[in-house]
């Protein structure tokens, strides 16, 4: 992956054209659409394609598909905002190529088709100013690094002692639960006592704009 590609896909946020695209590529097979041109008004994908012909091994269907998963979800975020946003991270070359650069690095190493999802709706709601720039960038880090299946538990989960602990556990080292204390549980029924878990302020944003449930 080189610099350019990780300037297009931050340039790709405030493409006008965003939101039809987007609504094109729910229709179009991915092949279809590499033969029709679908692509080229979305800065990032001309370049994936330019360099896929150049014979450059980018694993190019997987990595198409997490970031058309990645821009779907700010399609339908009003132009304005994301232009608004590039613009003033453009202000900062240097800021704007680290994002970009960290955009594509979590996008590419991605090990599940929802997780650029989950990054998109994120960085949606930063640019809606629903949530800060540090609080995206951590929360789109715990997603990189904690299984798929976990982060979906969070949908389901409620406060207290938890049917799969090991998950619960996982969660909480990725810095999403909270431990709130042990239950010792009821004499005469076996493994009625535990750790209780509660969802701390990561892990509401998360459940809030980056996971399914989110709008």
């Amino acid at each position: 992956m080189n610099e350019k590609t990780s300037i297009d896909l931050v340039n790709s946020i405030a493409t006008d054209k965003l939101s039809s695209v987007a609504r094109d590529l729910s229709e179009v097979a991915l092949d279809a659409a590499l033969k029709e041109g679908v692509f080229r008004d979305i800065p990032v994908f001309n370049t994936i394609v330019a360099l896929y012909q150049a014979g450059v091994e980018i694993r190019q269907h997987l990595f198409i598909k997490k970031v058309i998963n990645f821009l779907q979800q700010l399609s339908n975020t009003p132009f304005e905002k994301r232009q608004k946003f590039v613009e003033e991270i453009e202000q900062d070359p240097r800021k704007k190529r680290e994002f970009g650069e960290t955009l594509v690095l979590l996008i590419d190493r991605a090990d599940s088709l929802q997780k650029p999802s989950i990054l998109g709706r994120l960085l949606k709601h930063h640019i809606l100013d629903n949530i800060s720039y540090e609080d995206v960038t951590r929360l789109s880090f715990i997603v990189d690094r904690v299984y798929i299946s976990d982060l979906n538990y969070l949908l389901e989960f409620k406060p207290g002692i938890q049917n799969n602990p090991n998950i619960a556990a996982s969660l909480q080292s990725a810095g999403l639960l909270s431990f709130a204390g042990m239950d010792g549980g009821t004499l005469n029924e076996l493994f009625s006592g535990g750790v209780v878990y509660e969802l701390n302020e990561y892990g509401k944003m998360l459940l809030r704009y980056g996971l399914d449930s989110a709008a």
